[in-house]
This record gives structure tokens, C-alpha cells and sequence, in this order.
């Protein structure tokens, strides 16, 4: 299998861009300048998008034009390509020599060879000292490098120019030297270089032609020189020529080429689905596609993958992975961390108290923090994922009716595969798994987990956990699962403010928690550091421990469970002591809320119903008691979304039923209180008009009707 280099194209045969008038316009506008001062041409143009392939197909043009006894000697110089880029106008002017002593022709071999080397030579003793202005300053250089004679050696540099001057005047034959890759050097060595063309190099007969990226070009000028870069930049540039950029149509089509003789070669009965290819090319591959050096890159990878992988995946969602994986790494790098976001089936982000508006914003600003265009990665991600795009409000079609879906990228099953050669692994953010596995104390794992959580890799290290749980050492399982406690508090607290409900990130966190404990080696050290843990509690990790209580409940002491995934407590003592403790914290902490904050414990109350009926009940029976908190509790669970009122959750059926909802409505109309807002007052009557009549949600209309019943009570 051949793959495609960068190496540049030499004639206009070549030429798949449509480039050659362009390039023809260039040689012809070297070819027939006729004056003998030194010429400054600038061919500007970003990194990949063909200079050099255009400039070969100039001299081609230039080349074609004269005739063969007048030939312009052409030398290229690349600066980059040196080691000592220190010294660029000594090793340009030693090219120059090599090129023009291996000229054919030796009568102007002899007119400008020994005065060329003459000045050369001299400095070739000298330093130049690097400044805006057209003076040079001879310097001698250190007595290390040039003999004690040398350095006696009086350098006239004037006399030398213009000598060498007067022999290229005297040959008349031009010399065109092409400097390619300036952009490539650093600040002082462009500033070095655009010296050489109107200081050291500004010599009859000489035509420059500079190659580079302009925007890299000014920035290194001004900072340099402390100068405006465009202005001087300007001064030197005499005839500028700026690359149009290439139609991303073009660069498609001859990617689409490209993919067709790549799948005729492969296999007869190979086909690619033109629908699914046609949603994912627009998405996830055109977008990102800039230069013809882009294609390759692209190209490359997915012949590299291909050969392993087409039988067993979707061959359109591997080239809109891999396009994405060489040209956007940080949006693949979250695509890979992010299974139980993005597959269908594990897909955890439910956001159900959000519309796909607000859906869609939350994820451009957590794409933004990529550096990446935020709504093009939305439509990349989306194509690939249909239900992450359907929840976002882009995509309605599945794009699967066609395609098998278990090969696709969203099929858990099959997402590990398409990251299989990826050699260097996944980070997550500055840490390596090893680390936590191995070295870090709890509050370095719990600093990590943070940027982790930040960078949008906290659910890619979880999944890595997962399978490296059994390596992880004895000792260390508890200060692992105690991190992970406290970063999950954090995290569902952070979540919970933003009204977000991302259900598969905690529970994820809390099935490895598990999993941990699991492994610890006898169960007195479970039920010492679930003690320590419960005791420790605060109002963020209530709910995580909540949690974990009922998983253990339900496998270890429900009679009629039929999983035995958490069963690893099975001292029913040890149980019952820690539900005790967990009753006397839970009771302290809610002491501190007012009784409608409760509302976003609904699942914690409902496990302490669970595990402790009688307790839970004669606190939460007191609490009931406050009509003005129930009221305020209740209202919790109304929202109003497109002009509606909606039941957004029915945890509330925790503590209330309906028959106490309508008892409550009573007991509003008596008191008419001031204590409670009109808002709250509105979210209740919709949650009475929803019981009532057995709805979900409620008019404006039909809330008025529960209100006006209110006020004429």
C-alpha cells in the first residue's frame, strides 16, 4: 500500500488544485521584470496549502521563457534545513557559490566567481550586527574562530559589494534564489533573513522570491524589532502575491477520489452507505479539511486502520473519527473519554429540565474550553452519535436505517475498537492512571479527578479504572474509593447547580466506588471505612453515601432481589449499625436545611424510607407538619418550559400523597398566607391541577381556574 507524502508537485501535470494560472501569472511576473536592481517577490500563504508546489510550477514557466544561453541561474534555500541557523548569511552565500560554480557556463563562472567569494570570505570574518536601519556594522569575531592573521586583516565590505556589484551588472544574467519555509524559523532568524535580501544580498541582477505564512512572518517582525511587522514587512516585499485559499469543494472531492480507489482496492463487494457517508462527510470531515497536506495526513491514517477494521465497523464512522482524531485531537480525545455520554443505550446525560436549546448551549461551552469551534464540534459529535445529536436539536434522522448498528461508533460494544491504534494513550488531563493507581494520597487523587472533571475526562479515567480495578493494590483501594467519594459529592453538587441531571457520571463514580470496596480484603475494613465515611458526611456526600447504603441494601437484606452485584456486606450487625449512624448524620444535616431544600434529596429520602422506615418517618411526619414548607417543598417540582407548567419530577411521591397534596390545598385556602410567594403559590396549584385530573402538565388557563378557586375561598 503506497501513502501520500507531502512532498511537492513539479509541474503543472501534477497540479490537482487548479493552481497552474495562478502559478503561470508568478513566473511570468519574475520572467519580465527588466530591471537590473535587486527584486523582492512575496508568495504568502498558510502552512500546507501548496507554496512550494506553486513555485515549481513557476520556474517551470520562468524556464520556458528564456532562452537557453541566457538561463537565470536558480538556487534554492531552504534556512530551515541547516543546523547552524545561526549563521544563515554565511551558509546563504556559501550556497550561492556552490550554485553558481556548477553553472555550465564559464564565462560567467569566471565574471562572478572570485568576486563573489571575495565577499563571502570577508564576511565570512565579520559579524553583522542586526538592526531596522540600512547601515552594517562590521565586528570582528572571536579570536576562537579565525586566526591571529584574519583578524588583523582590515574587511572592506563596501569594496567588496560593489565590486561584486559591478560583475553581476557586467555578466547580465539573473539569479533568482527562492527562500522557502521562513515562517519555520525562529524570531531572530527571519529577521536575519529579510537583511540578507535588502542589506547583505541587495545586489544586481538578484531576484528574491520569499516564501512564507504572513501572519507568522509580522508577528515575528514586530516582536523583534519592536515594530509594526506589517509596515515593515511591506518596505521589503516589493511585488506581494497571496495564495488564494483552496475551495474545501475541491479539497472533497479529491478526498471522496481518494476514498473510492481506497475502497475498490480493498474489496469488490465493499460499499460505502451514501447516506450515512454523506451525513458524516458534511459533518465530521469537510469541515476540518484546509489544504491538500490535510487530505493526506487523513488519508494516511485510514489506510493504516482500514486494512484491520472494515469488516468489523462502520466504515463511514471510522473516516469522521480519524478525520477528527488528525486534524481536531482535543475533540477526539473527549469523543474517547465519553462513552457513557455519547452511546445510545449508556447515554447518561438526560438533562431532562432542559430543552434542546439550553441542551445544546451547555455543550458548546463545554467544547469552547477544547479550543475548538463549539457548534462544529456539536454537529460532528452528532453525526456520529444520533441521539446525542437528536437531544441537541440537530439532527432528527437516525442515520442508521441502512447501516448496521451494531457496527457503528455509538455501539458500546464496538466503541473500543475504533480507538485501538491509538498508540499514545488517552491523558487525562496532567495525570496518568498509573499514578493514582500507584503514588498519589487522596488529596492529590482528589486535585487530579478535579481538572479531570474540568477538562471533560472524568468519565474516560472511570471507564480506565474499571478496567484496571483488579492491578490496583490492597492498600490503596480505600484511598482511591475515598477520592472518589469526595470528588462525586462535588461534582453532583456542581451539576445540581448548573440543573443538570448527568445520572451516568455519579453513578458510574459509584459503581467503581463499589467495585473498590468490593475488593477490600475482609469485611471489618469495609465496615470501618464506611463508618469513618458516614460520620465525615456533609450535605454533598449524603446523597453518594445514600446511595451506596441502598445498593447494599437491596443485594444483601432484600429478599426479593434477584442481583447480588453489590452483596458484600453479609454481617447484618455491621449493617445495622452503620443504617443507625447513617440515621443520627442524615437527621443532623437536614436540620441545617429549611424543609423545601429537601426537595433535591428526594432519592436520598426515599433510600432512608428504605433502610429506616420508622425513623425517617417520624422525622419527615414533623417536618410534613409545616404547611407553609410543604407548600415551598412541593412547588420544587413544578417548572415552566415553553408557556407550560410541568411536573418536572415525582420525587415529591416520596413524602406526599396525593390525597395530603389536596389536603394541603385546603389548608392554603384557610390561612391565605403572605409567607407564601405567588410563584410558589402557581407551582402548587399546577401540581394540584396535575394530580386532579391525572395530567402532566398545565395551562396558564388551567392554573388561574386552581388560583381564582383560592382567592374566593
Amino acid at each position: 500500500m503506497s501513502y501520500y507524502t507531502d512532498k511537492a508537485i513539479t509541474s503543472v501535470s501534477e497540479d490537482l488544485l487548479g493552481r497552474a494560472s495562478f502559478s503561470r501569472r508568478l513566473g511570468l511576473t519574475i520572467s519580465e521584470y527588466i530591471g537590473t536592481d535587486s527584486l523582492v517577490v512575496g508568495l504568502y500563504g498558510k502552512w500546507g496549502t501548496g507554496k512550494t508546489s506553486v513555485i515549481n510550477m513557476a520556474i517551470d514557466t520562468i524556464e520556458e521563457t528564456y532562452s537557453r544561453g541566457n538561463m537565470p541561474v536558480i538556487m534554492r534555500f531552504s534556512p530551515w534545513n541547516y543546523a547552524d541557523s545561526d549563521a544563515l548569511i554565511r551558509i546563504f552565500f556559501a550556497e550561492l557559490q556552490s550554485t553558481i560554480s556548477a553553472d555550465e557556463n564559464k564565462q560567467f563562472k569566471k565574471t562572478v566567481s572570485k568576486v563573489l567569494k571575495n565577499y563571502s570570505d570577508i564576511l565570512d570574518t565579520v559579524a553583522l550586527i542586526p538592526g531596522i536601519g540600512s547601515y552594517i556594522a562590521p565586528v570582528l569575531k572571536s579570536v576562537a574562530r579565525f586566526s591571529g592573521e584574519m583578524l588583523e586583516k582590515t574587511a572592506d565590505l563596501n569594496k567588496a559589494k560593489n565590486e561584486l556589484s559591478k560583475a553581476l551588472k557586467k555578466a547580465n544574467r539573473r539569479i533568482i534564489v527562492v527562500i522557502d519555509d521562513i515562517d519555520r524559523l525562529n524570531n531572530e532568524q527571519i529577521r536575519e533573513i529579510f537583511q540578507l535580501v535588502k542589506q547583505v544580498g541587495d545586489l544586481p541582477n538578484i531576484i528574491y522570491v520569499l516564501l512564507m505564512e504572513r501572519d507568522i512572518v509580522v508577528r515575528a517582525l514586530s516582536t523583534i524589532n519592536n515594530c509594526d511587522g506589517n509596515e515593515y514587512l511591506s518596505k521589503i516585499i516589493q511585488i506581494p502575491f497571496e495564495l488564494p485559499e483552496i475551495p474545501k469543494n475541491r479539497l472533497n472531492e479529491i478526498f471522496i477520489e481518494k476514498i473510492n480507489a481506497l475502497i475498490l482496492n480493498l474489496s469488490d463487494d465493499l460499499v460505502l452507505n451514501k447516506e450515512r457517508f454523506n451525513k458524516i462527510n458534511r459533518n465530521c470531515i469537510q469541515p476540518y479539511l484546509h489544504t491538500l497536506r490535510d487530505v493526506n495526513r487523513v488519508m494516511n491514517v485510514i489506510q493504516f486502520r482500514i486494512g484491520s477494521f472494515y469488516r468489523e465497523l462502520a466504515l463511514e464512522d471510522l473516516m469522521g473519527i480519524i478525520t477528527i482524531e488528525v486534524l481536531q485531537p482535543e475533540l477526539y480525545k473527549w469523543i474517547a473519554s465519553n462513552k457513557a455520554i455519547l452511546c445510545e443505550g449508556n447515554y447518561g446525560a438526560v438533562l431532562e429540565r432542559k430543552s434542546s436549546t439550553d441542551y445544546l448551549e451547555y455543550f458548546k461551552t463545554r467544547f469552547k474550553e477544547l479550543n475548538v469551534n463549539p457548534m462544529e464540534a456539536c454537529y460532528s459529535v452528532g453525526a456520529l452519535f444520533h441521539a446525542f445529536g437528536r437531544d441537541l436539536g440537530l439532527f432528527f434522522d437516525s442515520g442508521l436505517e441502512s447501516v448496521s448498528r451494531y457496527k457503528t461508533l455509538e455501539s458500546i460494544e464496538r466503541f473500543k475498537l475504533y480507538f485501538e491504534f491509538n498508540l499514545s494513550p488517552i491523558s487525562f488531563s496532567d495525570v496518568s492512571l498509573e499514578s493514582i493507581i500507584y503514588s498519589f494520597d487522596e488529596k492529590e487523587i482528589s486535585d487530579a479527578l478535579s481538572r479531570m472533571y474540568k477538562d471533560n475526562m472524568y468519565s474516560g479515567f472511570l471507564q480506565a479504572l474499571v478496567d484496571e480495578i483488579d492491578v490496583v493494590p490492597i492498600d490503596r483501594r480505600s484511598v482511591i474509593a475515598s477520592a472518589l467519594i469526595g470528588i462525586s459529592s462535588k461534582v453532583d453538587d456542581h451539576l445540581a447547580r448548573l440543573d443538570y441531571d448527568e445520572y451516568s457520571i455519579i453513578d458510574d463514580s459509584i459503581s467503581v466506588i463499589i467495585k473498590l470496596i468490593q475488593r477490600f480484603s475482609q469485611e471489618n475494613e469495609i465496615f470501618v471505612f464506611l463508618k469513618n465515611k458516614i460520620i465525615e458526611m456533609d450535605k454533598y456526600s449524603l446523597k453518594i453515601l445514600a446511595e451506596i447504603l441502598y445498593r447494599i441494601h437491596i443485594s444483601s437484606f432484600e429478599f426479593n432481589s434477584i442481583t447480588k452485584e453489590y452483596d458484600f456486606l453479609e454481617d447484618k450487625t455491621y449493617y445495622e449499625v452503620l443504617v443507625d449512624l447513617f440515621t443520627k448524620m442524615v437527621i443532623n444535616q437536614f436540620d441545617q436545611m429549611e424543609f423545601a431544600d429537601l426537595a433535591s434529596y428526594s432519592d436520598t429520602l426515599g433510600t432512608w424510607q428504605l433502610i429506616d422506615e420508622k425513623s425517617s418517618n417520624l422525622y419527615l411526619g414533623y417536618k410534613k407538619g409545616d404547611t407553609l414548607g410543604s407548600i415551598k417543598y412541593l412547588s420544587k417540582f413544578i417548572s415552566k418550559r415553553h408557556g407550560v407548567w410541568n411536573i418536572e419530577s415525582y420525587g415529591y411521591e416520596v413524602l406526599f400523597s396525593d390525597n395530603e397534596i389536596k389536603y394541603l390545598l385546603d389548608k392554603v385556602k384557610a390561612r391565605q398566607s403572605t409567607e407564601i410567594s405567588e410563584l410558589e403559590k402557581m407551582k402548587f396549584a399546577a401540581l394540584y391541577y396535575c394530580i386532579s385530573y391525572s395530567k402532566s402538565t398545565a395551562s396558564y388557563q388551567d392554573v388561574e381556574m386552581v388560583i381564582d378557586e383560592l382567592n374566593d375561598s
